[in-house]
């Protein structure tokens, strides 16, 4: 009666999807003004000025961001947010700082910079821990030598725990906000279309030098 489609898919099928199934279809994780009104998405907006924020409150003024800003729609918004955070503080990004993380086909894989910045803003814990193993193959300390944050707080089982600070996303949230738009689209087709934003929170472990107290 209903589709819950998670996560960011490719906007043809979105279409095709569109002109040839009648039933509510809810995006999950993805929103797009066009052709996925009907959506919940975390806020990966404030939740990554949050994260800049926090860097920025133990003084730290270099700070690089990775993740591919027009690959999804998540890493842009999160992009958004640190540079909010960026320009509130009136502090520069040097070009070698803001780092692609993945090619034309999603493939994750990144170089580092030669000269490093104080820290490192992530798109995804995926990338954090990347950049954490990236680090320590040259020798440098986290968070000793160069701070590290992510986003979801998500443990990927091939990095270990390593403590990463991070915004977690409420996934169960999130999901119970779908199933809610869909039965009431059951209920009522033409109720009108909208995006949710649900609010996680930030979660501070051991990758960020604590300078200030």
């Amino acid at each position: 009666q209903g589709l819950i489609i998670i996560g960011e898919i490719d906007k043809r099928y979105i279409k095709n999807l569109r002109q040839k199934v009648s039933m509510p279809v809810i995006f999950l994780d993805f929103y797009d003004n066009e052709i996925a009104r009907d959506a919940v998405i975390g806020d990966n907006f404030y939740g990554m000025y949050q994260m800049t924020e926090l860097l920025f409150a133990q003084g730290f003024e270099k700070i690089g961001f990775i993740g591919s800003i027009y690959a999804t729609s998540s890493i842009m918004d999160r992009y958004c947010g640190f540079m909010k955070a960026v320009m509130e503080h009136k502090v520069g990004v040097p070009k070698e700082w803001l780092i692609e993380d993945r090619d034309e086909v999603g493939q994750v894989g990144f170089e580092l910079p030669r000269c490093l910045p104080e820290a490192f803003v992530c798109n995804s814990d995926l990338v954090a821990g990347m950049t954490v193993l990236k680090l320590r193959e040259r020798g440098v300390r986290v968070p000793e030598d160069v701070s590290v944050v992510g986003f979801d707080n998500y443990l990927y089982p091939e990095y270990g725990d390593m403590k990463l600070t991070t915004y977690e996303v409420n996934t169960k949230a999130m999901t119970k906000v779908a199933l809610e738009k869909l039965l009431k689209q059951l209920r009522n087709p033409q109720i009108g279309r909208s995006l949710e934003v649900v609010s996680g929170h930030v979660v501070w472990k051991k990758s960020v030098k604590m300078r200030l107290t």
